[in-house]
């Protein structure tokens, strides 16, 4: 069975929204390339120790591919590309597109390629539902099916947040995460402890992915996703809100999101590419909220912000 591959080269602060964009144009699947996950990953292979490996630039650009049906390709390619033209209209940035028809078998073996199990922070492990992994005592493993969804941990964005999360005390904490995407950082949130998390995103495509793998990571008695707007879906107040977005998002958000928060409530934004850090802090000068973390990674920034 054979189905349409788009491959589009993007500024990588564009990975999120894209992903999204291409589920909503209902892709089958979304992958990325990344060069700075591959060189990561060539730097901790022993075939290639001594090898003169160059790093990738912070801003160089990556490859998101969606994968589509066959069938009514014709209007689906027609949507995608206004649909590219209107989230870029305003941006000054630019992107190429390339498609191909391909088999079901090189689609599976797209995912296998560019995800592997690895270590985040401390305790964390992110491993694809494929791979057998022998835990530690003190791990906690999240399995994934990367071809099912983006946000696997493999991006300097989640590996931030990840780890902001990771330092947080989360035992008996109710937690919300903003734009879930494949659902990791509630599943996290709960492996840590959390008595209870509600993940939302704006795209239900999103959201049933997340449903899968919550239930696939045991935690759906404590995770709950749901499709819809932050101001429309959520009430009350959480002790651990989450985003990991893009800088515009997370700057709207700011607006609003003290009213989540509770009394000693932390706020955790990643996604925030560096070129647009000031403009972040800027809006979080207007706002009643301090910053108590900052970590960079790759050109990628996150915060855990504090009442």
């Amino acid at each position: 069975m054979a189905c349409k591959c788009v491959s589009i080269t993007i500024p990588p602060q564009w990975e999120e929204l894209l992903s999204n964009l291409l589920f909503e144009c209902d892709a089958e699947g979304v992958s990325i390339e990344d060069p700075r996950d591959l060189y990561n990953r060539k730097i901790q292979d022993k075939d290639n120790m001594g090898c003169d490996l160059v790093p990738p630039a912070s801003d160089a650009p990556i490859v998101v591919k969606g994968f589509f049906p066959i069938e009514g390709w014709e209007a689906t390619e027609n949507l995608l590309h206004q649909r590219l033209t209107d989230l870029l209209a305003d941006s000054g940035d630019n992107y190429t597109c390339q498609t191909e028809e391909i088999r079901e078998e090189q689609w599976a073996e797209a995912w296998k390629e560019f995800y592997q199990t690895e270590k985040l922070g401390e305790h964390i492990v992110v491993k694809p539902t494929w791979e057998s992994y022998q835990a530690a005592a003190d791990e906690i493993v999240i399995e994934l099916d990367p071809g099912m969804a983006f946000g696997t941990g493999g991006h300097a964005t989640t590996k931030n947040c990840l780890r902001l999360l990771e330092k947080e005390s989360l035992a008996g904490k109710k937690v919300l995460d903003i734009g879930t995407g494949s659902g990791i950082l509630a599943i996290c949130s709960a492996k840590l402890g959390a008595a209870s998390v509600l993940a939302v995103d704006i795209d239900a495509a999103a959201v049933k992915i997340a449903a899968e793998n919550i239930a696939q990571n045991g935690v759906q008695d404590k995770v709950t996703a749901e499709c819809g707007d932050l101001l429309e879906t959520v009430t009350g107040q959480y002790d651990i809100v989450i985003a990991n977005i893009v800088a515009d998002v997370i700057i709207q958000l700011l607006g609003d999101i003290e009213r989540f928060l509770a009394p000693e409530g932390v706020f955790i934004i990643s996604g925030i590419i560096d070129t647009r850090e000031a403009d972040v802090q800027a809006a979080i000068d207007r706002t009643a909220l301090k910053v108590k973390e900052i970590v960079r990674e790759d050109g990628w920034v996150a915060m855990t912000l504090c009442k």
